[in-house]
């Protein structure tokens, strides 16, 4: 009977344990239920707060963004204007910058051309014609720029018409090795010695002058030119560097030509002396010379289109200077 008590008190014990066991975890669960929404609610709200915040540094920063793009704008639209006011400034300069020398070689040009357009040799866009020409290059200065008096565009070549308009005795390629005796001209001038190659050019002008009796004094004024075929060739080096890099087609060779472009009727006193040993450089002095020189290079293999001439003609006439001085 005792035994049967015992077990009867053991099995409402074990049933109380169980059953506050069960309510211990039920009130546990409750209580981590409601931690577990408290702890969502405030996760929601640091969300709501970090959104909130993100949101409003964006627009701040999205502002300034637009100030800064209206800003840059507003400088770039200024810059624009003045480049190109800088630019028409350019242009008018070298409008007035020919002298009568290439205004009666940009005559002849033209002659040439309108003859052979009379006889149906060629179309107006197979010659172009491009004066006055300013190419810019790069230099320790920054910024300079190379005058090219005329640029002949033909479908078989590409030349570099510089003009001097020089009245007298023109002496073009002396140098240390063929002035002889007369070596003391390139002395006066302080031409380097040791460069016998270095050609010089004169021009020998008859003057007269009234004594002091009042008579007629011959008088020969000297000019040093300086080195022409160096110039020239130099001229001829910067504008292949920049068609390479501007245009489509490749330009493969430049021909430079010299034009001594004054039409001299006594060739004893006047005219020119050529002594130049240079054959890559073109000299001409006349201006049947010149004609006879295109009429020639006309008739050699075409080597470029009328488009790949007038996409040449465009960007040589369309320069932007004051950008190229921005990037160079």
């Amino acid at each position: 009977m005792i035994q049967i008590v015992i077990i009867v008190l053991l099995a409402i014990a074990l049933v109380g344990t169980g059953y506050i066991i069960y309510r211990q975890a039920k009130t546990l669960g409750l209580q981590k239920q409601v931690m577990l929404q408290r702890h969502e609610l405030e996760i929601a709200a640091a969300v709501e707060e970090f959104q909130e915040k993100q949101a409003a540094i964006e627009e701040h920063h999205q502002h300034e963004l637009w100030n800064l793009q209206e800003h840059h704008a507003h400088e770039k639209s200024i810059l624009n204007e003045s480049i190109h006011q800088l630019n028409e400034y350019i242009y008018e300069l070298q409008s007035y910058s020919r002298n009568i020398g290439e205004v009666k070689t940009h005559q002849l040009l033209h002659e040439i051309k309108k003859r052979w357009m009379e006889q149906g040799i060629i179309t107006d866009s197979t010659m172009l014609i491009v004066p006055n020409v300013f190419i810019p290059f790069s230099s320790e200065y920054g910024m300079k720029t190379r005058k090219i008096d005329h640029l002949v565009l033909l479908p078989t070549g590409i030349y570099i018409v510089q003009t001097k308009y020089w009245k007298g005795k023109i002496v073009h390629g002396l140098t240390k090795k063929n002035a002889g005796k007369f070596s003391f001209l390139l002395d006066l001038i302080n031409a380097k010695s040791y460069v016998e190659a270095s050609e010089q050019t004169f021009s020998f002008v008859s003057q007269h002058s009234t004594d002091e009796d009042d008579g007629f004094t011959p008088v020969i004024q000297v000019k040093a030119h300086g080195e022409l075929t160096k110039q020239i060739n130099k001229t001829t080096e910067i504008l292949f560097q920049f068609l390479n890099g501007k245009v489509e087609t490749t330009v493969d060779f430049i021909t430079p030509v010299l034009f001594f472009g004054y039409q001299h009727n006594d060739y004893k006193t006047n005219g020119v002396m050529d002594l130049s040993e240079h054959e890559q450089v073109i000299r001409i002095s006349s201006d049947k010379e010149l004609s006879a020189f295109l009429e020639e290079e006309r008739q050699k293999p075409v080597i470029y289109s009328d488009r790949d001439l007038q996409d040449i003609q465009f960007i040589l006439e369309h320069i932007d200077y004051a950008a190229h001085s921005l990037t160079l």
